[in-house]
């Protein structure tokens, strides 16, 4: 939190230096720093600084997209990767399955960011990501279904994300 305070503190003091992206890269790049210390704290057992720290890395992402402009460019599509590396990272540190799923929900949100960038139309611009994320949360909750339901979930999914740019052809 004292690193958060000296950021904010110093941020009225260089206004052209510390712009909006450059608050979201701070904002991730200490979100990384917070799952380092989230695995130390777990190795080391101390369980209450553990928890913290995993929530307020959590936080970060979240942190970044308010802090940025909201257009659909190739910066922003970036931010959304990396906030999408953040939550992978947080979901292997702790092996919570909620981390995945927002890693998978915010790498297709890049995914999408970046086409629209592209000022590309079409069906599958739609489609793809939602097709991605079906497969993503079949994979990550494959353990928890059936084989059939899983098989549903890949036909569905594999549907979603090639079928509308297979119509074009």
């Amino acid at each position: 939190i004292a690193i958060a305070s000296l950021y904010l503190a110093l941020k009225p003091s260089f206004p052209e230096i510390l712009t909006p992206e450059v608050d979201a890269i701070s904002a991730l790049l200490f979100g990384f720093i917070l799952v380092g210390i989230t695995t130390i704290s777990r190795r080391v057992g101390i369980p209450p600084i553990e928890e913290s720290t995993r929530r307020f890395a959590a936080l970060m992402p979240v942190i970044a997209a308010i802090a940025l402009p909201t257009e659909t460019s190739y910066q922003n599509a970036g931010m959304a990767t990396f906030s999408s590396a953040l939550y992978a990272a947080l979901s292997i540190t702790s092996s919570n399955r909620l981390y995945a799923v927002l890693a998978a929900v915010t790498g297709n949100l890049a995914i999408f960011t970046a086409i629209k960038a592209s000022d590309m139309d079409g069906l599958e611009v739609y489609l793809a990501p939602i097709g991605l994320f079906t497969l993503f949360l079949g994979h990550i909750f494959k353990k928890n279904l059936n084989i059939q339901a899983v098989k549903f979930i890949r036909i569905l999914g594999g549907l979603l994300l090639y079928l509308p740019a297979g119509i074009n052809i």
